[in-house]
């Protein structure tokens, strides 16, 4: 491209600070794009928030912070603030990304829509999978939030095919997250059986799947990495599983490599970093029937849809454990960044 164009990239999603990988879906794509796309980010977070930003010193382009209250008031603040701080620093002729955010319509139509940008409006979500739900009003802003979209960007097929269920005319572009190759380390296996990720129980399954954990897996040690609004509650719970928090993505993934197996329940993951980080670096994947993981999977990974699959998918995992092997570290050519860049160039044209 002989000139870079502008984008805007809102967000309040990630980064978030219960995340273990503290914002590393949003750096990986800045970092991705920015030979050519001018990205002005603006984070939706507290002050406090923002120390655990790991975009907040970027070569990207310019950073806007805005400062979050609370209450009806502080909505009203948000709105007033980002009118005098945001749309004054705004580039001139930008073309507006949006992040999952069901404020995005009322965002456009009351504070943009009588500007005179020229808007190309993208909107992607992660949310959809789970938008029965949703309360009626919810759903009614992710409705319009979308619909207001000329094009959508997901990260699955079967993203796509939930968004075309709500809304039939929508232009919908598969475009998966950025896995980048990871090399193993040599780091030899311990008996360790884990849960990685937000700890949010309804969205991750966490409890549950520790009950199956603990029934299938009684002689390994039990680990869940992560901090969320959940954590309290679910150590109560299981007092014998090892609870590690948050952890810096490099210190994580030779923790991934060091552990036999590695459990997701989520019914909601969409695409999940964690399951293509897992497969390159020889663990066990113990994954739940949920659409997005099984698009770019190896014949390792063992499938579940309930308990019986999970007792059925945990022995034959022990029984190679016990013969001491494990998978071939395992990397999709969909998700090589030749690739994936190649198709944002075309969706971004």
């Amino acid at each position: 491209m002989n000139q870079k164009k502008s984008w805007v990239l809102i967000t309040d999603w990630y980064p978030r600070e219960t995340d273990p990988w503290n914002g590393i879906f949003i750096a990986k794509w800045l970092d991705f794009l920015k030979d050519d796309f001018d990205f002005t980010v603006i984070v939706w977070r507290s002050k406090q928030s923002r120390n655990q930003l790991c975009i907040q010193d970027t070569s990207f382009g310019k950073e806007i912070i805005i400062e979050t209250r609370s209450g009806l008031s502080g909505a009203w603040w948000h709105w007033m603030k980002f009118r005098k701080q945001v749309i004054r620093e705004l580039p001139n002729n930008f073309q507006l990304l949006l992040a999952p955010l069901p404020w995005s319509w009322v965002l456009k139509n009351f504070f943009l829509g009588s500007k005179n940008y020229q808007l190309s409006e993208h909107q992607s979500t992660y949310f959809l999978l789970y938008f029965q739900n949703l309360s009626f009003w919810k759903k009614l802003l992710y409705r319009k939030g979308l619909a207001g979209a000329t094009h959508i960007f997901t990260v699955s097929l079967a993203l796509k095919s939930a968004i075309l269920t709500e809304l039939p005319s929508a232009q919908v572009s598969v475009i998966p997250n950025r896995v980048e190759r990871i090399p193993m380390k040599g780091r030899k296996k311990k008996n360790r059986i884990a849960i990685i990720g937000d700890i949010r129980d309804q969205v991750k399954g966490i409890s549950q799947g520790l009950e199956w954990i603990q029934q299938a897996f009684s002689s390994f040690e039990i680990a869940v990495v992560g901090n969320g609004p959940d954590l309290t509650r679910i150590k109560e719970t299981f007092p014998k599983v090892s609870f590690l928090p948050a952890m810096p993505h490099d210190e994580l993934l030779l923790f991934i490599e060091e552990t036999s197996v590695v459990v997701i329940n989520s019914p909601f993951e969409t695409f999940s970093l964690l399951a293509y980080e897992v497969q390159q670096l020889g663990t066990y994947l113990l994954c739940r029937k949920n659409g997005g993981p099984e698009e770019y999977s190896s014949e390792h990974v063992v499938w579940f849809s309930n308990s019986s699959e999970f007792s059925v998918g945990a022995q034959k995992i022990k029984e190679n454990f016990s013969r001491n092997q494990f998978p071939s570290p395992f990397h999709h050519q969909s998700l090589e960044d030749s690739k994936i860049l190649q198709l944002w160039k075309e969706a971004l044209q």
